[in-house]
């Protein structure tokens, strides 16, 4: 049985720790015995005082080559968080804290308001700069695109999970994915509506009877069910059927039996549960960062539901690949799905299970979360689910299935959706790492550039950015569909289409997003 994390890094960590020490100290006792002046107790100082000097040393050293590099570089330093205590480590309580209780990225609390939209903070003598600017997201994401890379805490943190996949790659390695995944999303799959029509209508079937039954229903859940078979049968040719497990009840309610409706029900009911908890232990391993094994001395929180996952990936590769054979001898080799697209360009096992499994993530949750707070949304606002009720009757009817030009033909439906998009973006937080020191434009006209060290974590919050009443207005606050179709679309966004990102922007820009939202979006930044 493999170790857990934790001893893992004990093991790997303890003879980097132990090593200086244990040598200073043999060093100065073997002097002691021949030079006077070094007297007997400086082996044990020596040793005790090499540990904090480790760590500390190479910070300061740092400090002193990014000053001289800033005052070069005729840059200004950020504003630096203080209060935080040693290593920061009441900045990091009270992030933790507030990661479990608030929506992820308003969770900095009152730092915008003490520092402004840039401020920097040291965690664990970790640099991290936090960024609600426009400009700067945009320097980060596409005009200094090859200086930010996801950088080697992520990368590490989120392997496990992610793998080399397309979100966790950088350099040639995320190109080769890049390139490898982009011809799927061509338009005339995006625009196949059958797979979303089936769904659909066993949602709202599955709806309709719980709300016969006097209960309600917990439409978070229903749409996480509906995205995941959607997106497995999309992506994978494998669909999951999550729709057909018993849904659940409120906890003062009655509560359903176990039987499972379809034969594979156990699957999908493993993997409905393990795949949410996966990414949630992946995301909390990235914000420890580099201590995260230590939460995990005596098992790996992880690898059972990633046992669950690839139970159920690992087959359908297997399909897809005798799809591939069985075309091959036929002469027919069309890609019916992303996994069919994969098999048929590459042999690579480990690499098809990681991007599949990265788009599982892309596909299930964004979609999911922007269902979700869009009803949320006009639950709240009956004059606009009125106005957009009637748009859709107006357009496609009681009955039909709305096309690909139908639903790019309803205005009023794309602005409900942006604005929902805009108010709870479904990445509200994401970071770059600098590969080399560099500058951000001044947040002040006429300011003078601000001085971004190597090796420093950018967090750039998008759901901020999508808040500030400087950029998007007094009513920036307020859920109104109608700023993307008024004269404030013109005022705001098209002078500067990067306070309006939910699909990222640059070279990385979210491949899904003309099958999110199937019509040009004015704020979409070109490249």
């Amino acid at each position: 049985m493999p170790l857990p994390p934790g001893p893992i890094f004990l093991l790997r960590t303890l003879p980097q720790l132990f090593g200086p020490p244990v040598a200073v100290y043999a060093a100065l006792r073997y002097l002691a015995n021949y030079v006077d002046a070094i007297p007997r107790w400086a082996g044990p100082l020596g040793a005790v005082l090499i540990i904090p000097a480790l760590f500390f040393v190479p910070v300061f050293w740092a400090d002193f080559k990014n000053e001289r590099l800033r005052r070069e570089l005729g840059a200004d330093a950020i504003p630096f968080v203080r209060g935080g205590g040693f290593l920061g480590h009441r900045l990091i309580k009270m992030l933790m804290e507030q990661w479990k209780v608030l929506y992820p990225s308003d969770f900095y609390c009152d730092l915008p308001d003490k520092y402004g939209t840039f401020f920097h903070m040291r965690l664990m003598l970790q640099d991290m700069m936090v960024t609600m600017e426009p400009s700067h997201i945009k320097a980060a994401l596409s005009t200094q695109f090859d200086n930010f890379e996801k950088g080697p805490v992520f990368n590490k943190s989120l392997r496990p999970l992610l793998g080399d996949g397309i979100f966790n790659a950088d350099g040639d390695i995320w190109k080769f994915h890049r390139g490898l995944t982009r011809p799927f999303f061509a338009r005339n799959r995006i625009t196949d509506f059958d797979i979303f029509e089936k769904h659909a209508d066993k949602a709202v079937s599955v709806t309709r009877t719980r709300l016969r039954e006097g209960q309600p229903i917990d439409f978070q859940d229903l749409v996480g069910r509906f995205t995941l078979d959607v997106a497995s049968t999309f992506l994978l040719g494998k669909e999951m059927d999550s729709l057909s497990l018993p849904l659940p009840y409120p906890a003062s309610g009655c509560s359903e039996s176990s039987s499972l409706v379809n034969p594979n029900a156990h699957i999908a009911e493993s993997f409905v549960h393990s795949f949410p908890l996966a990414q949630k232990i992946s995301s909390t391993r990235y914000l420890n960062a580099h201590t995260w094994p230590l939460l995990e001395m005596w098992d790996d929180k992880l690898k059972p539901h990633m046992d669950v996952i690839n139970n159920f990936v690992d087959p359908a590769i297997q399909s897809a690949i005798e799809r591939k054979k069985e075309g091959v001898e036929k002469g027919e080799e069309e890609s019916l799905t992303l996994l069919d697209e994969l098999v048929r360009q590459t042999d690579d096992q480990t690499l098809i299970r990681d991007e599949t499994i990265n788009m599982l993530v892309a596909g299930k949750d964004t979609t999911a979360t922007t269902l979700s707070f869009a009803v949320y949304m006009l639950s709240e606002h009956p004059q606009f689910l009125a106005k957009l009720r009637q748009e859709i009757l107006d357009r496609v009817g009681p009955d039909r299935t709305p096309t690909y030009v139908d639903v790019k033909k309803m205005k009023f439906l794309r602005a409900v959706i942006n604005e929902s998009l805009r108010l709870y973006p479904p990445v509200p937080l994401d970071s770059r790492w600098a590969v080399k020191g560099t500058t951000f434009p001044p947040i002040t006209p006429g300011g003078k550039p601000l001085f971004i060290p190597a090796g420093t974590n950018i967090m750039y919050s998008v759901f901020y950015m999508h808040r500030r009443k400087d950029l998007w207005g007094p009513d920036a606050l307020e859920f109104d569909p109608d700023r993307f179709i008024d004269s404030r679309a013109e005022r705001y966004l098209v002078s500067n289409p990067y306070i309006f990102l939910p699909f990222n922007g640059g070279p990385r820009t979210c491949l899904g997003q003309q099958a999110s939202t199937p019509y040009p979006l004015a704020s979409t930044p070109k490249y």
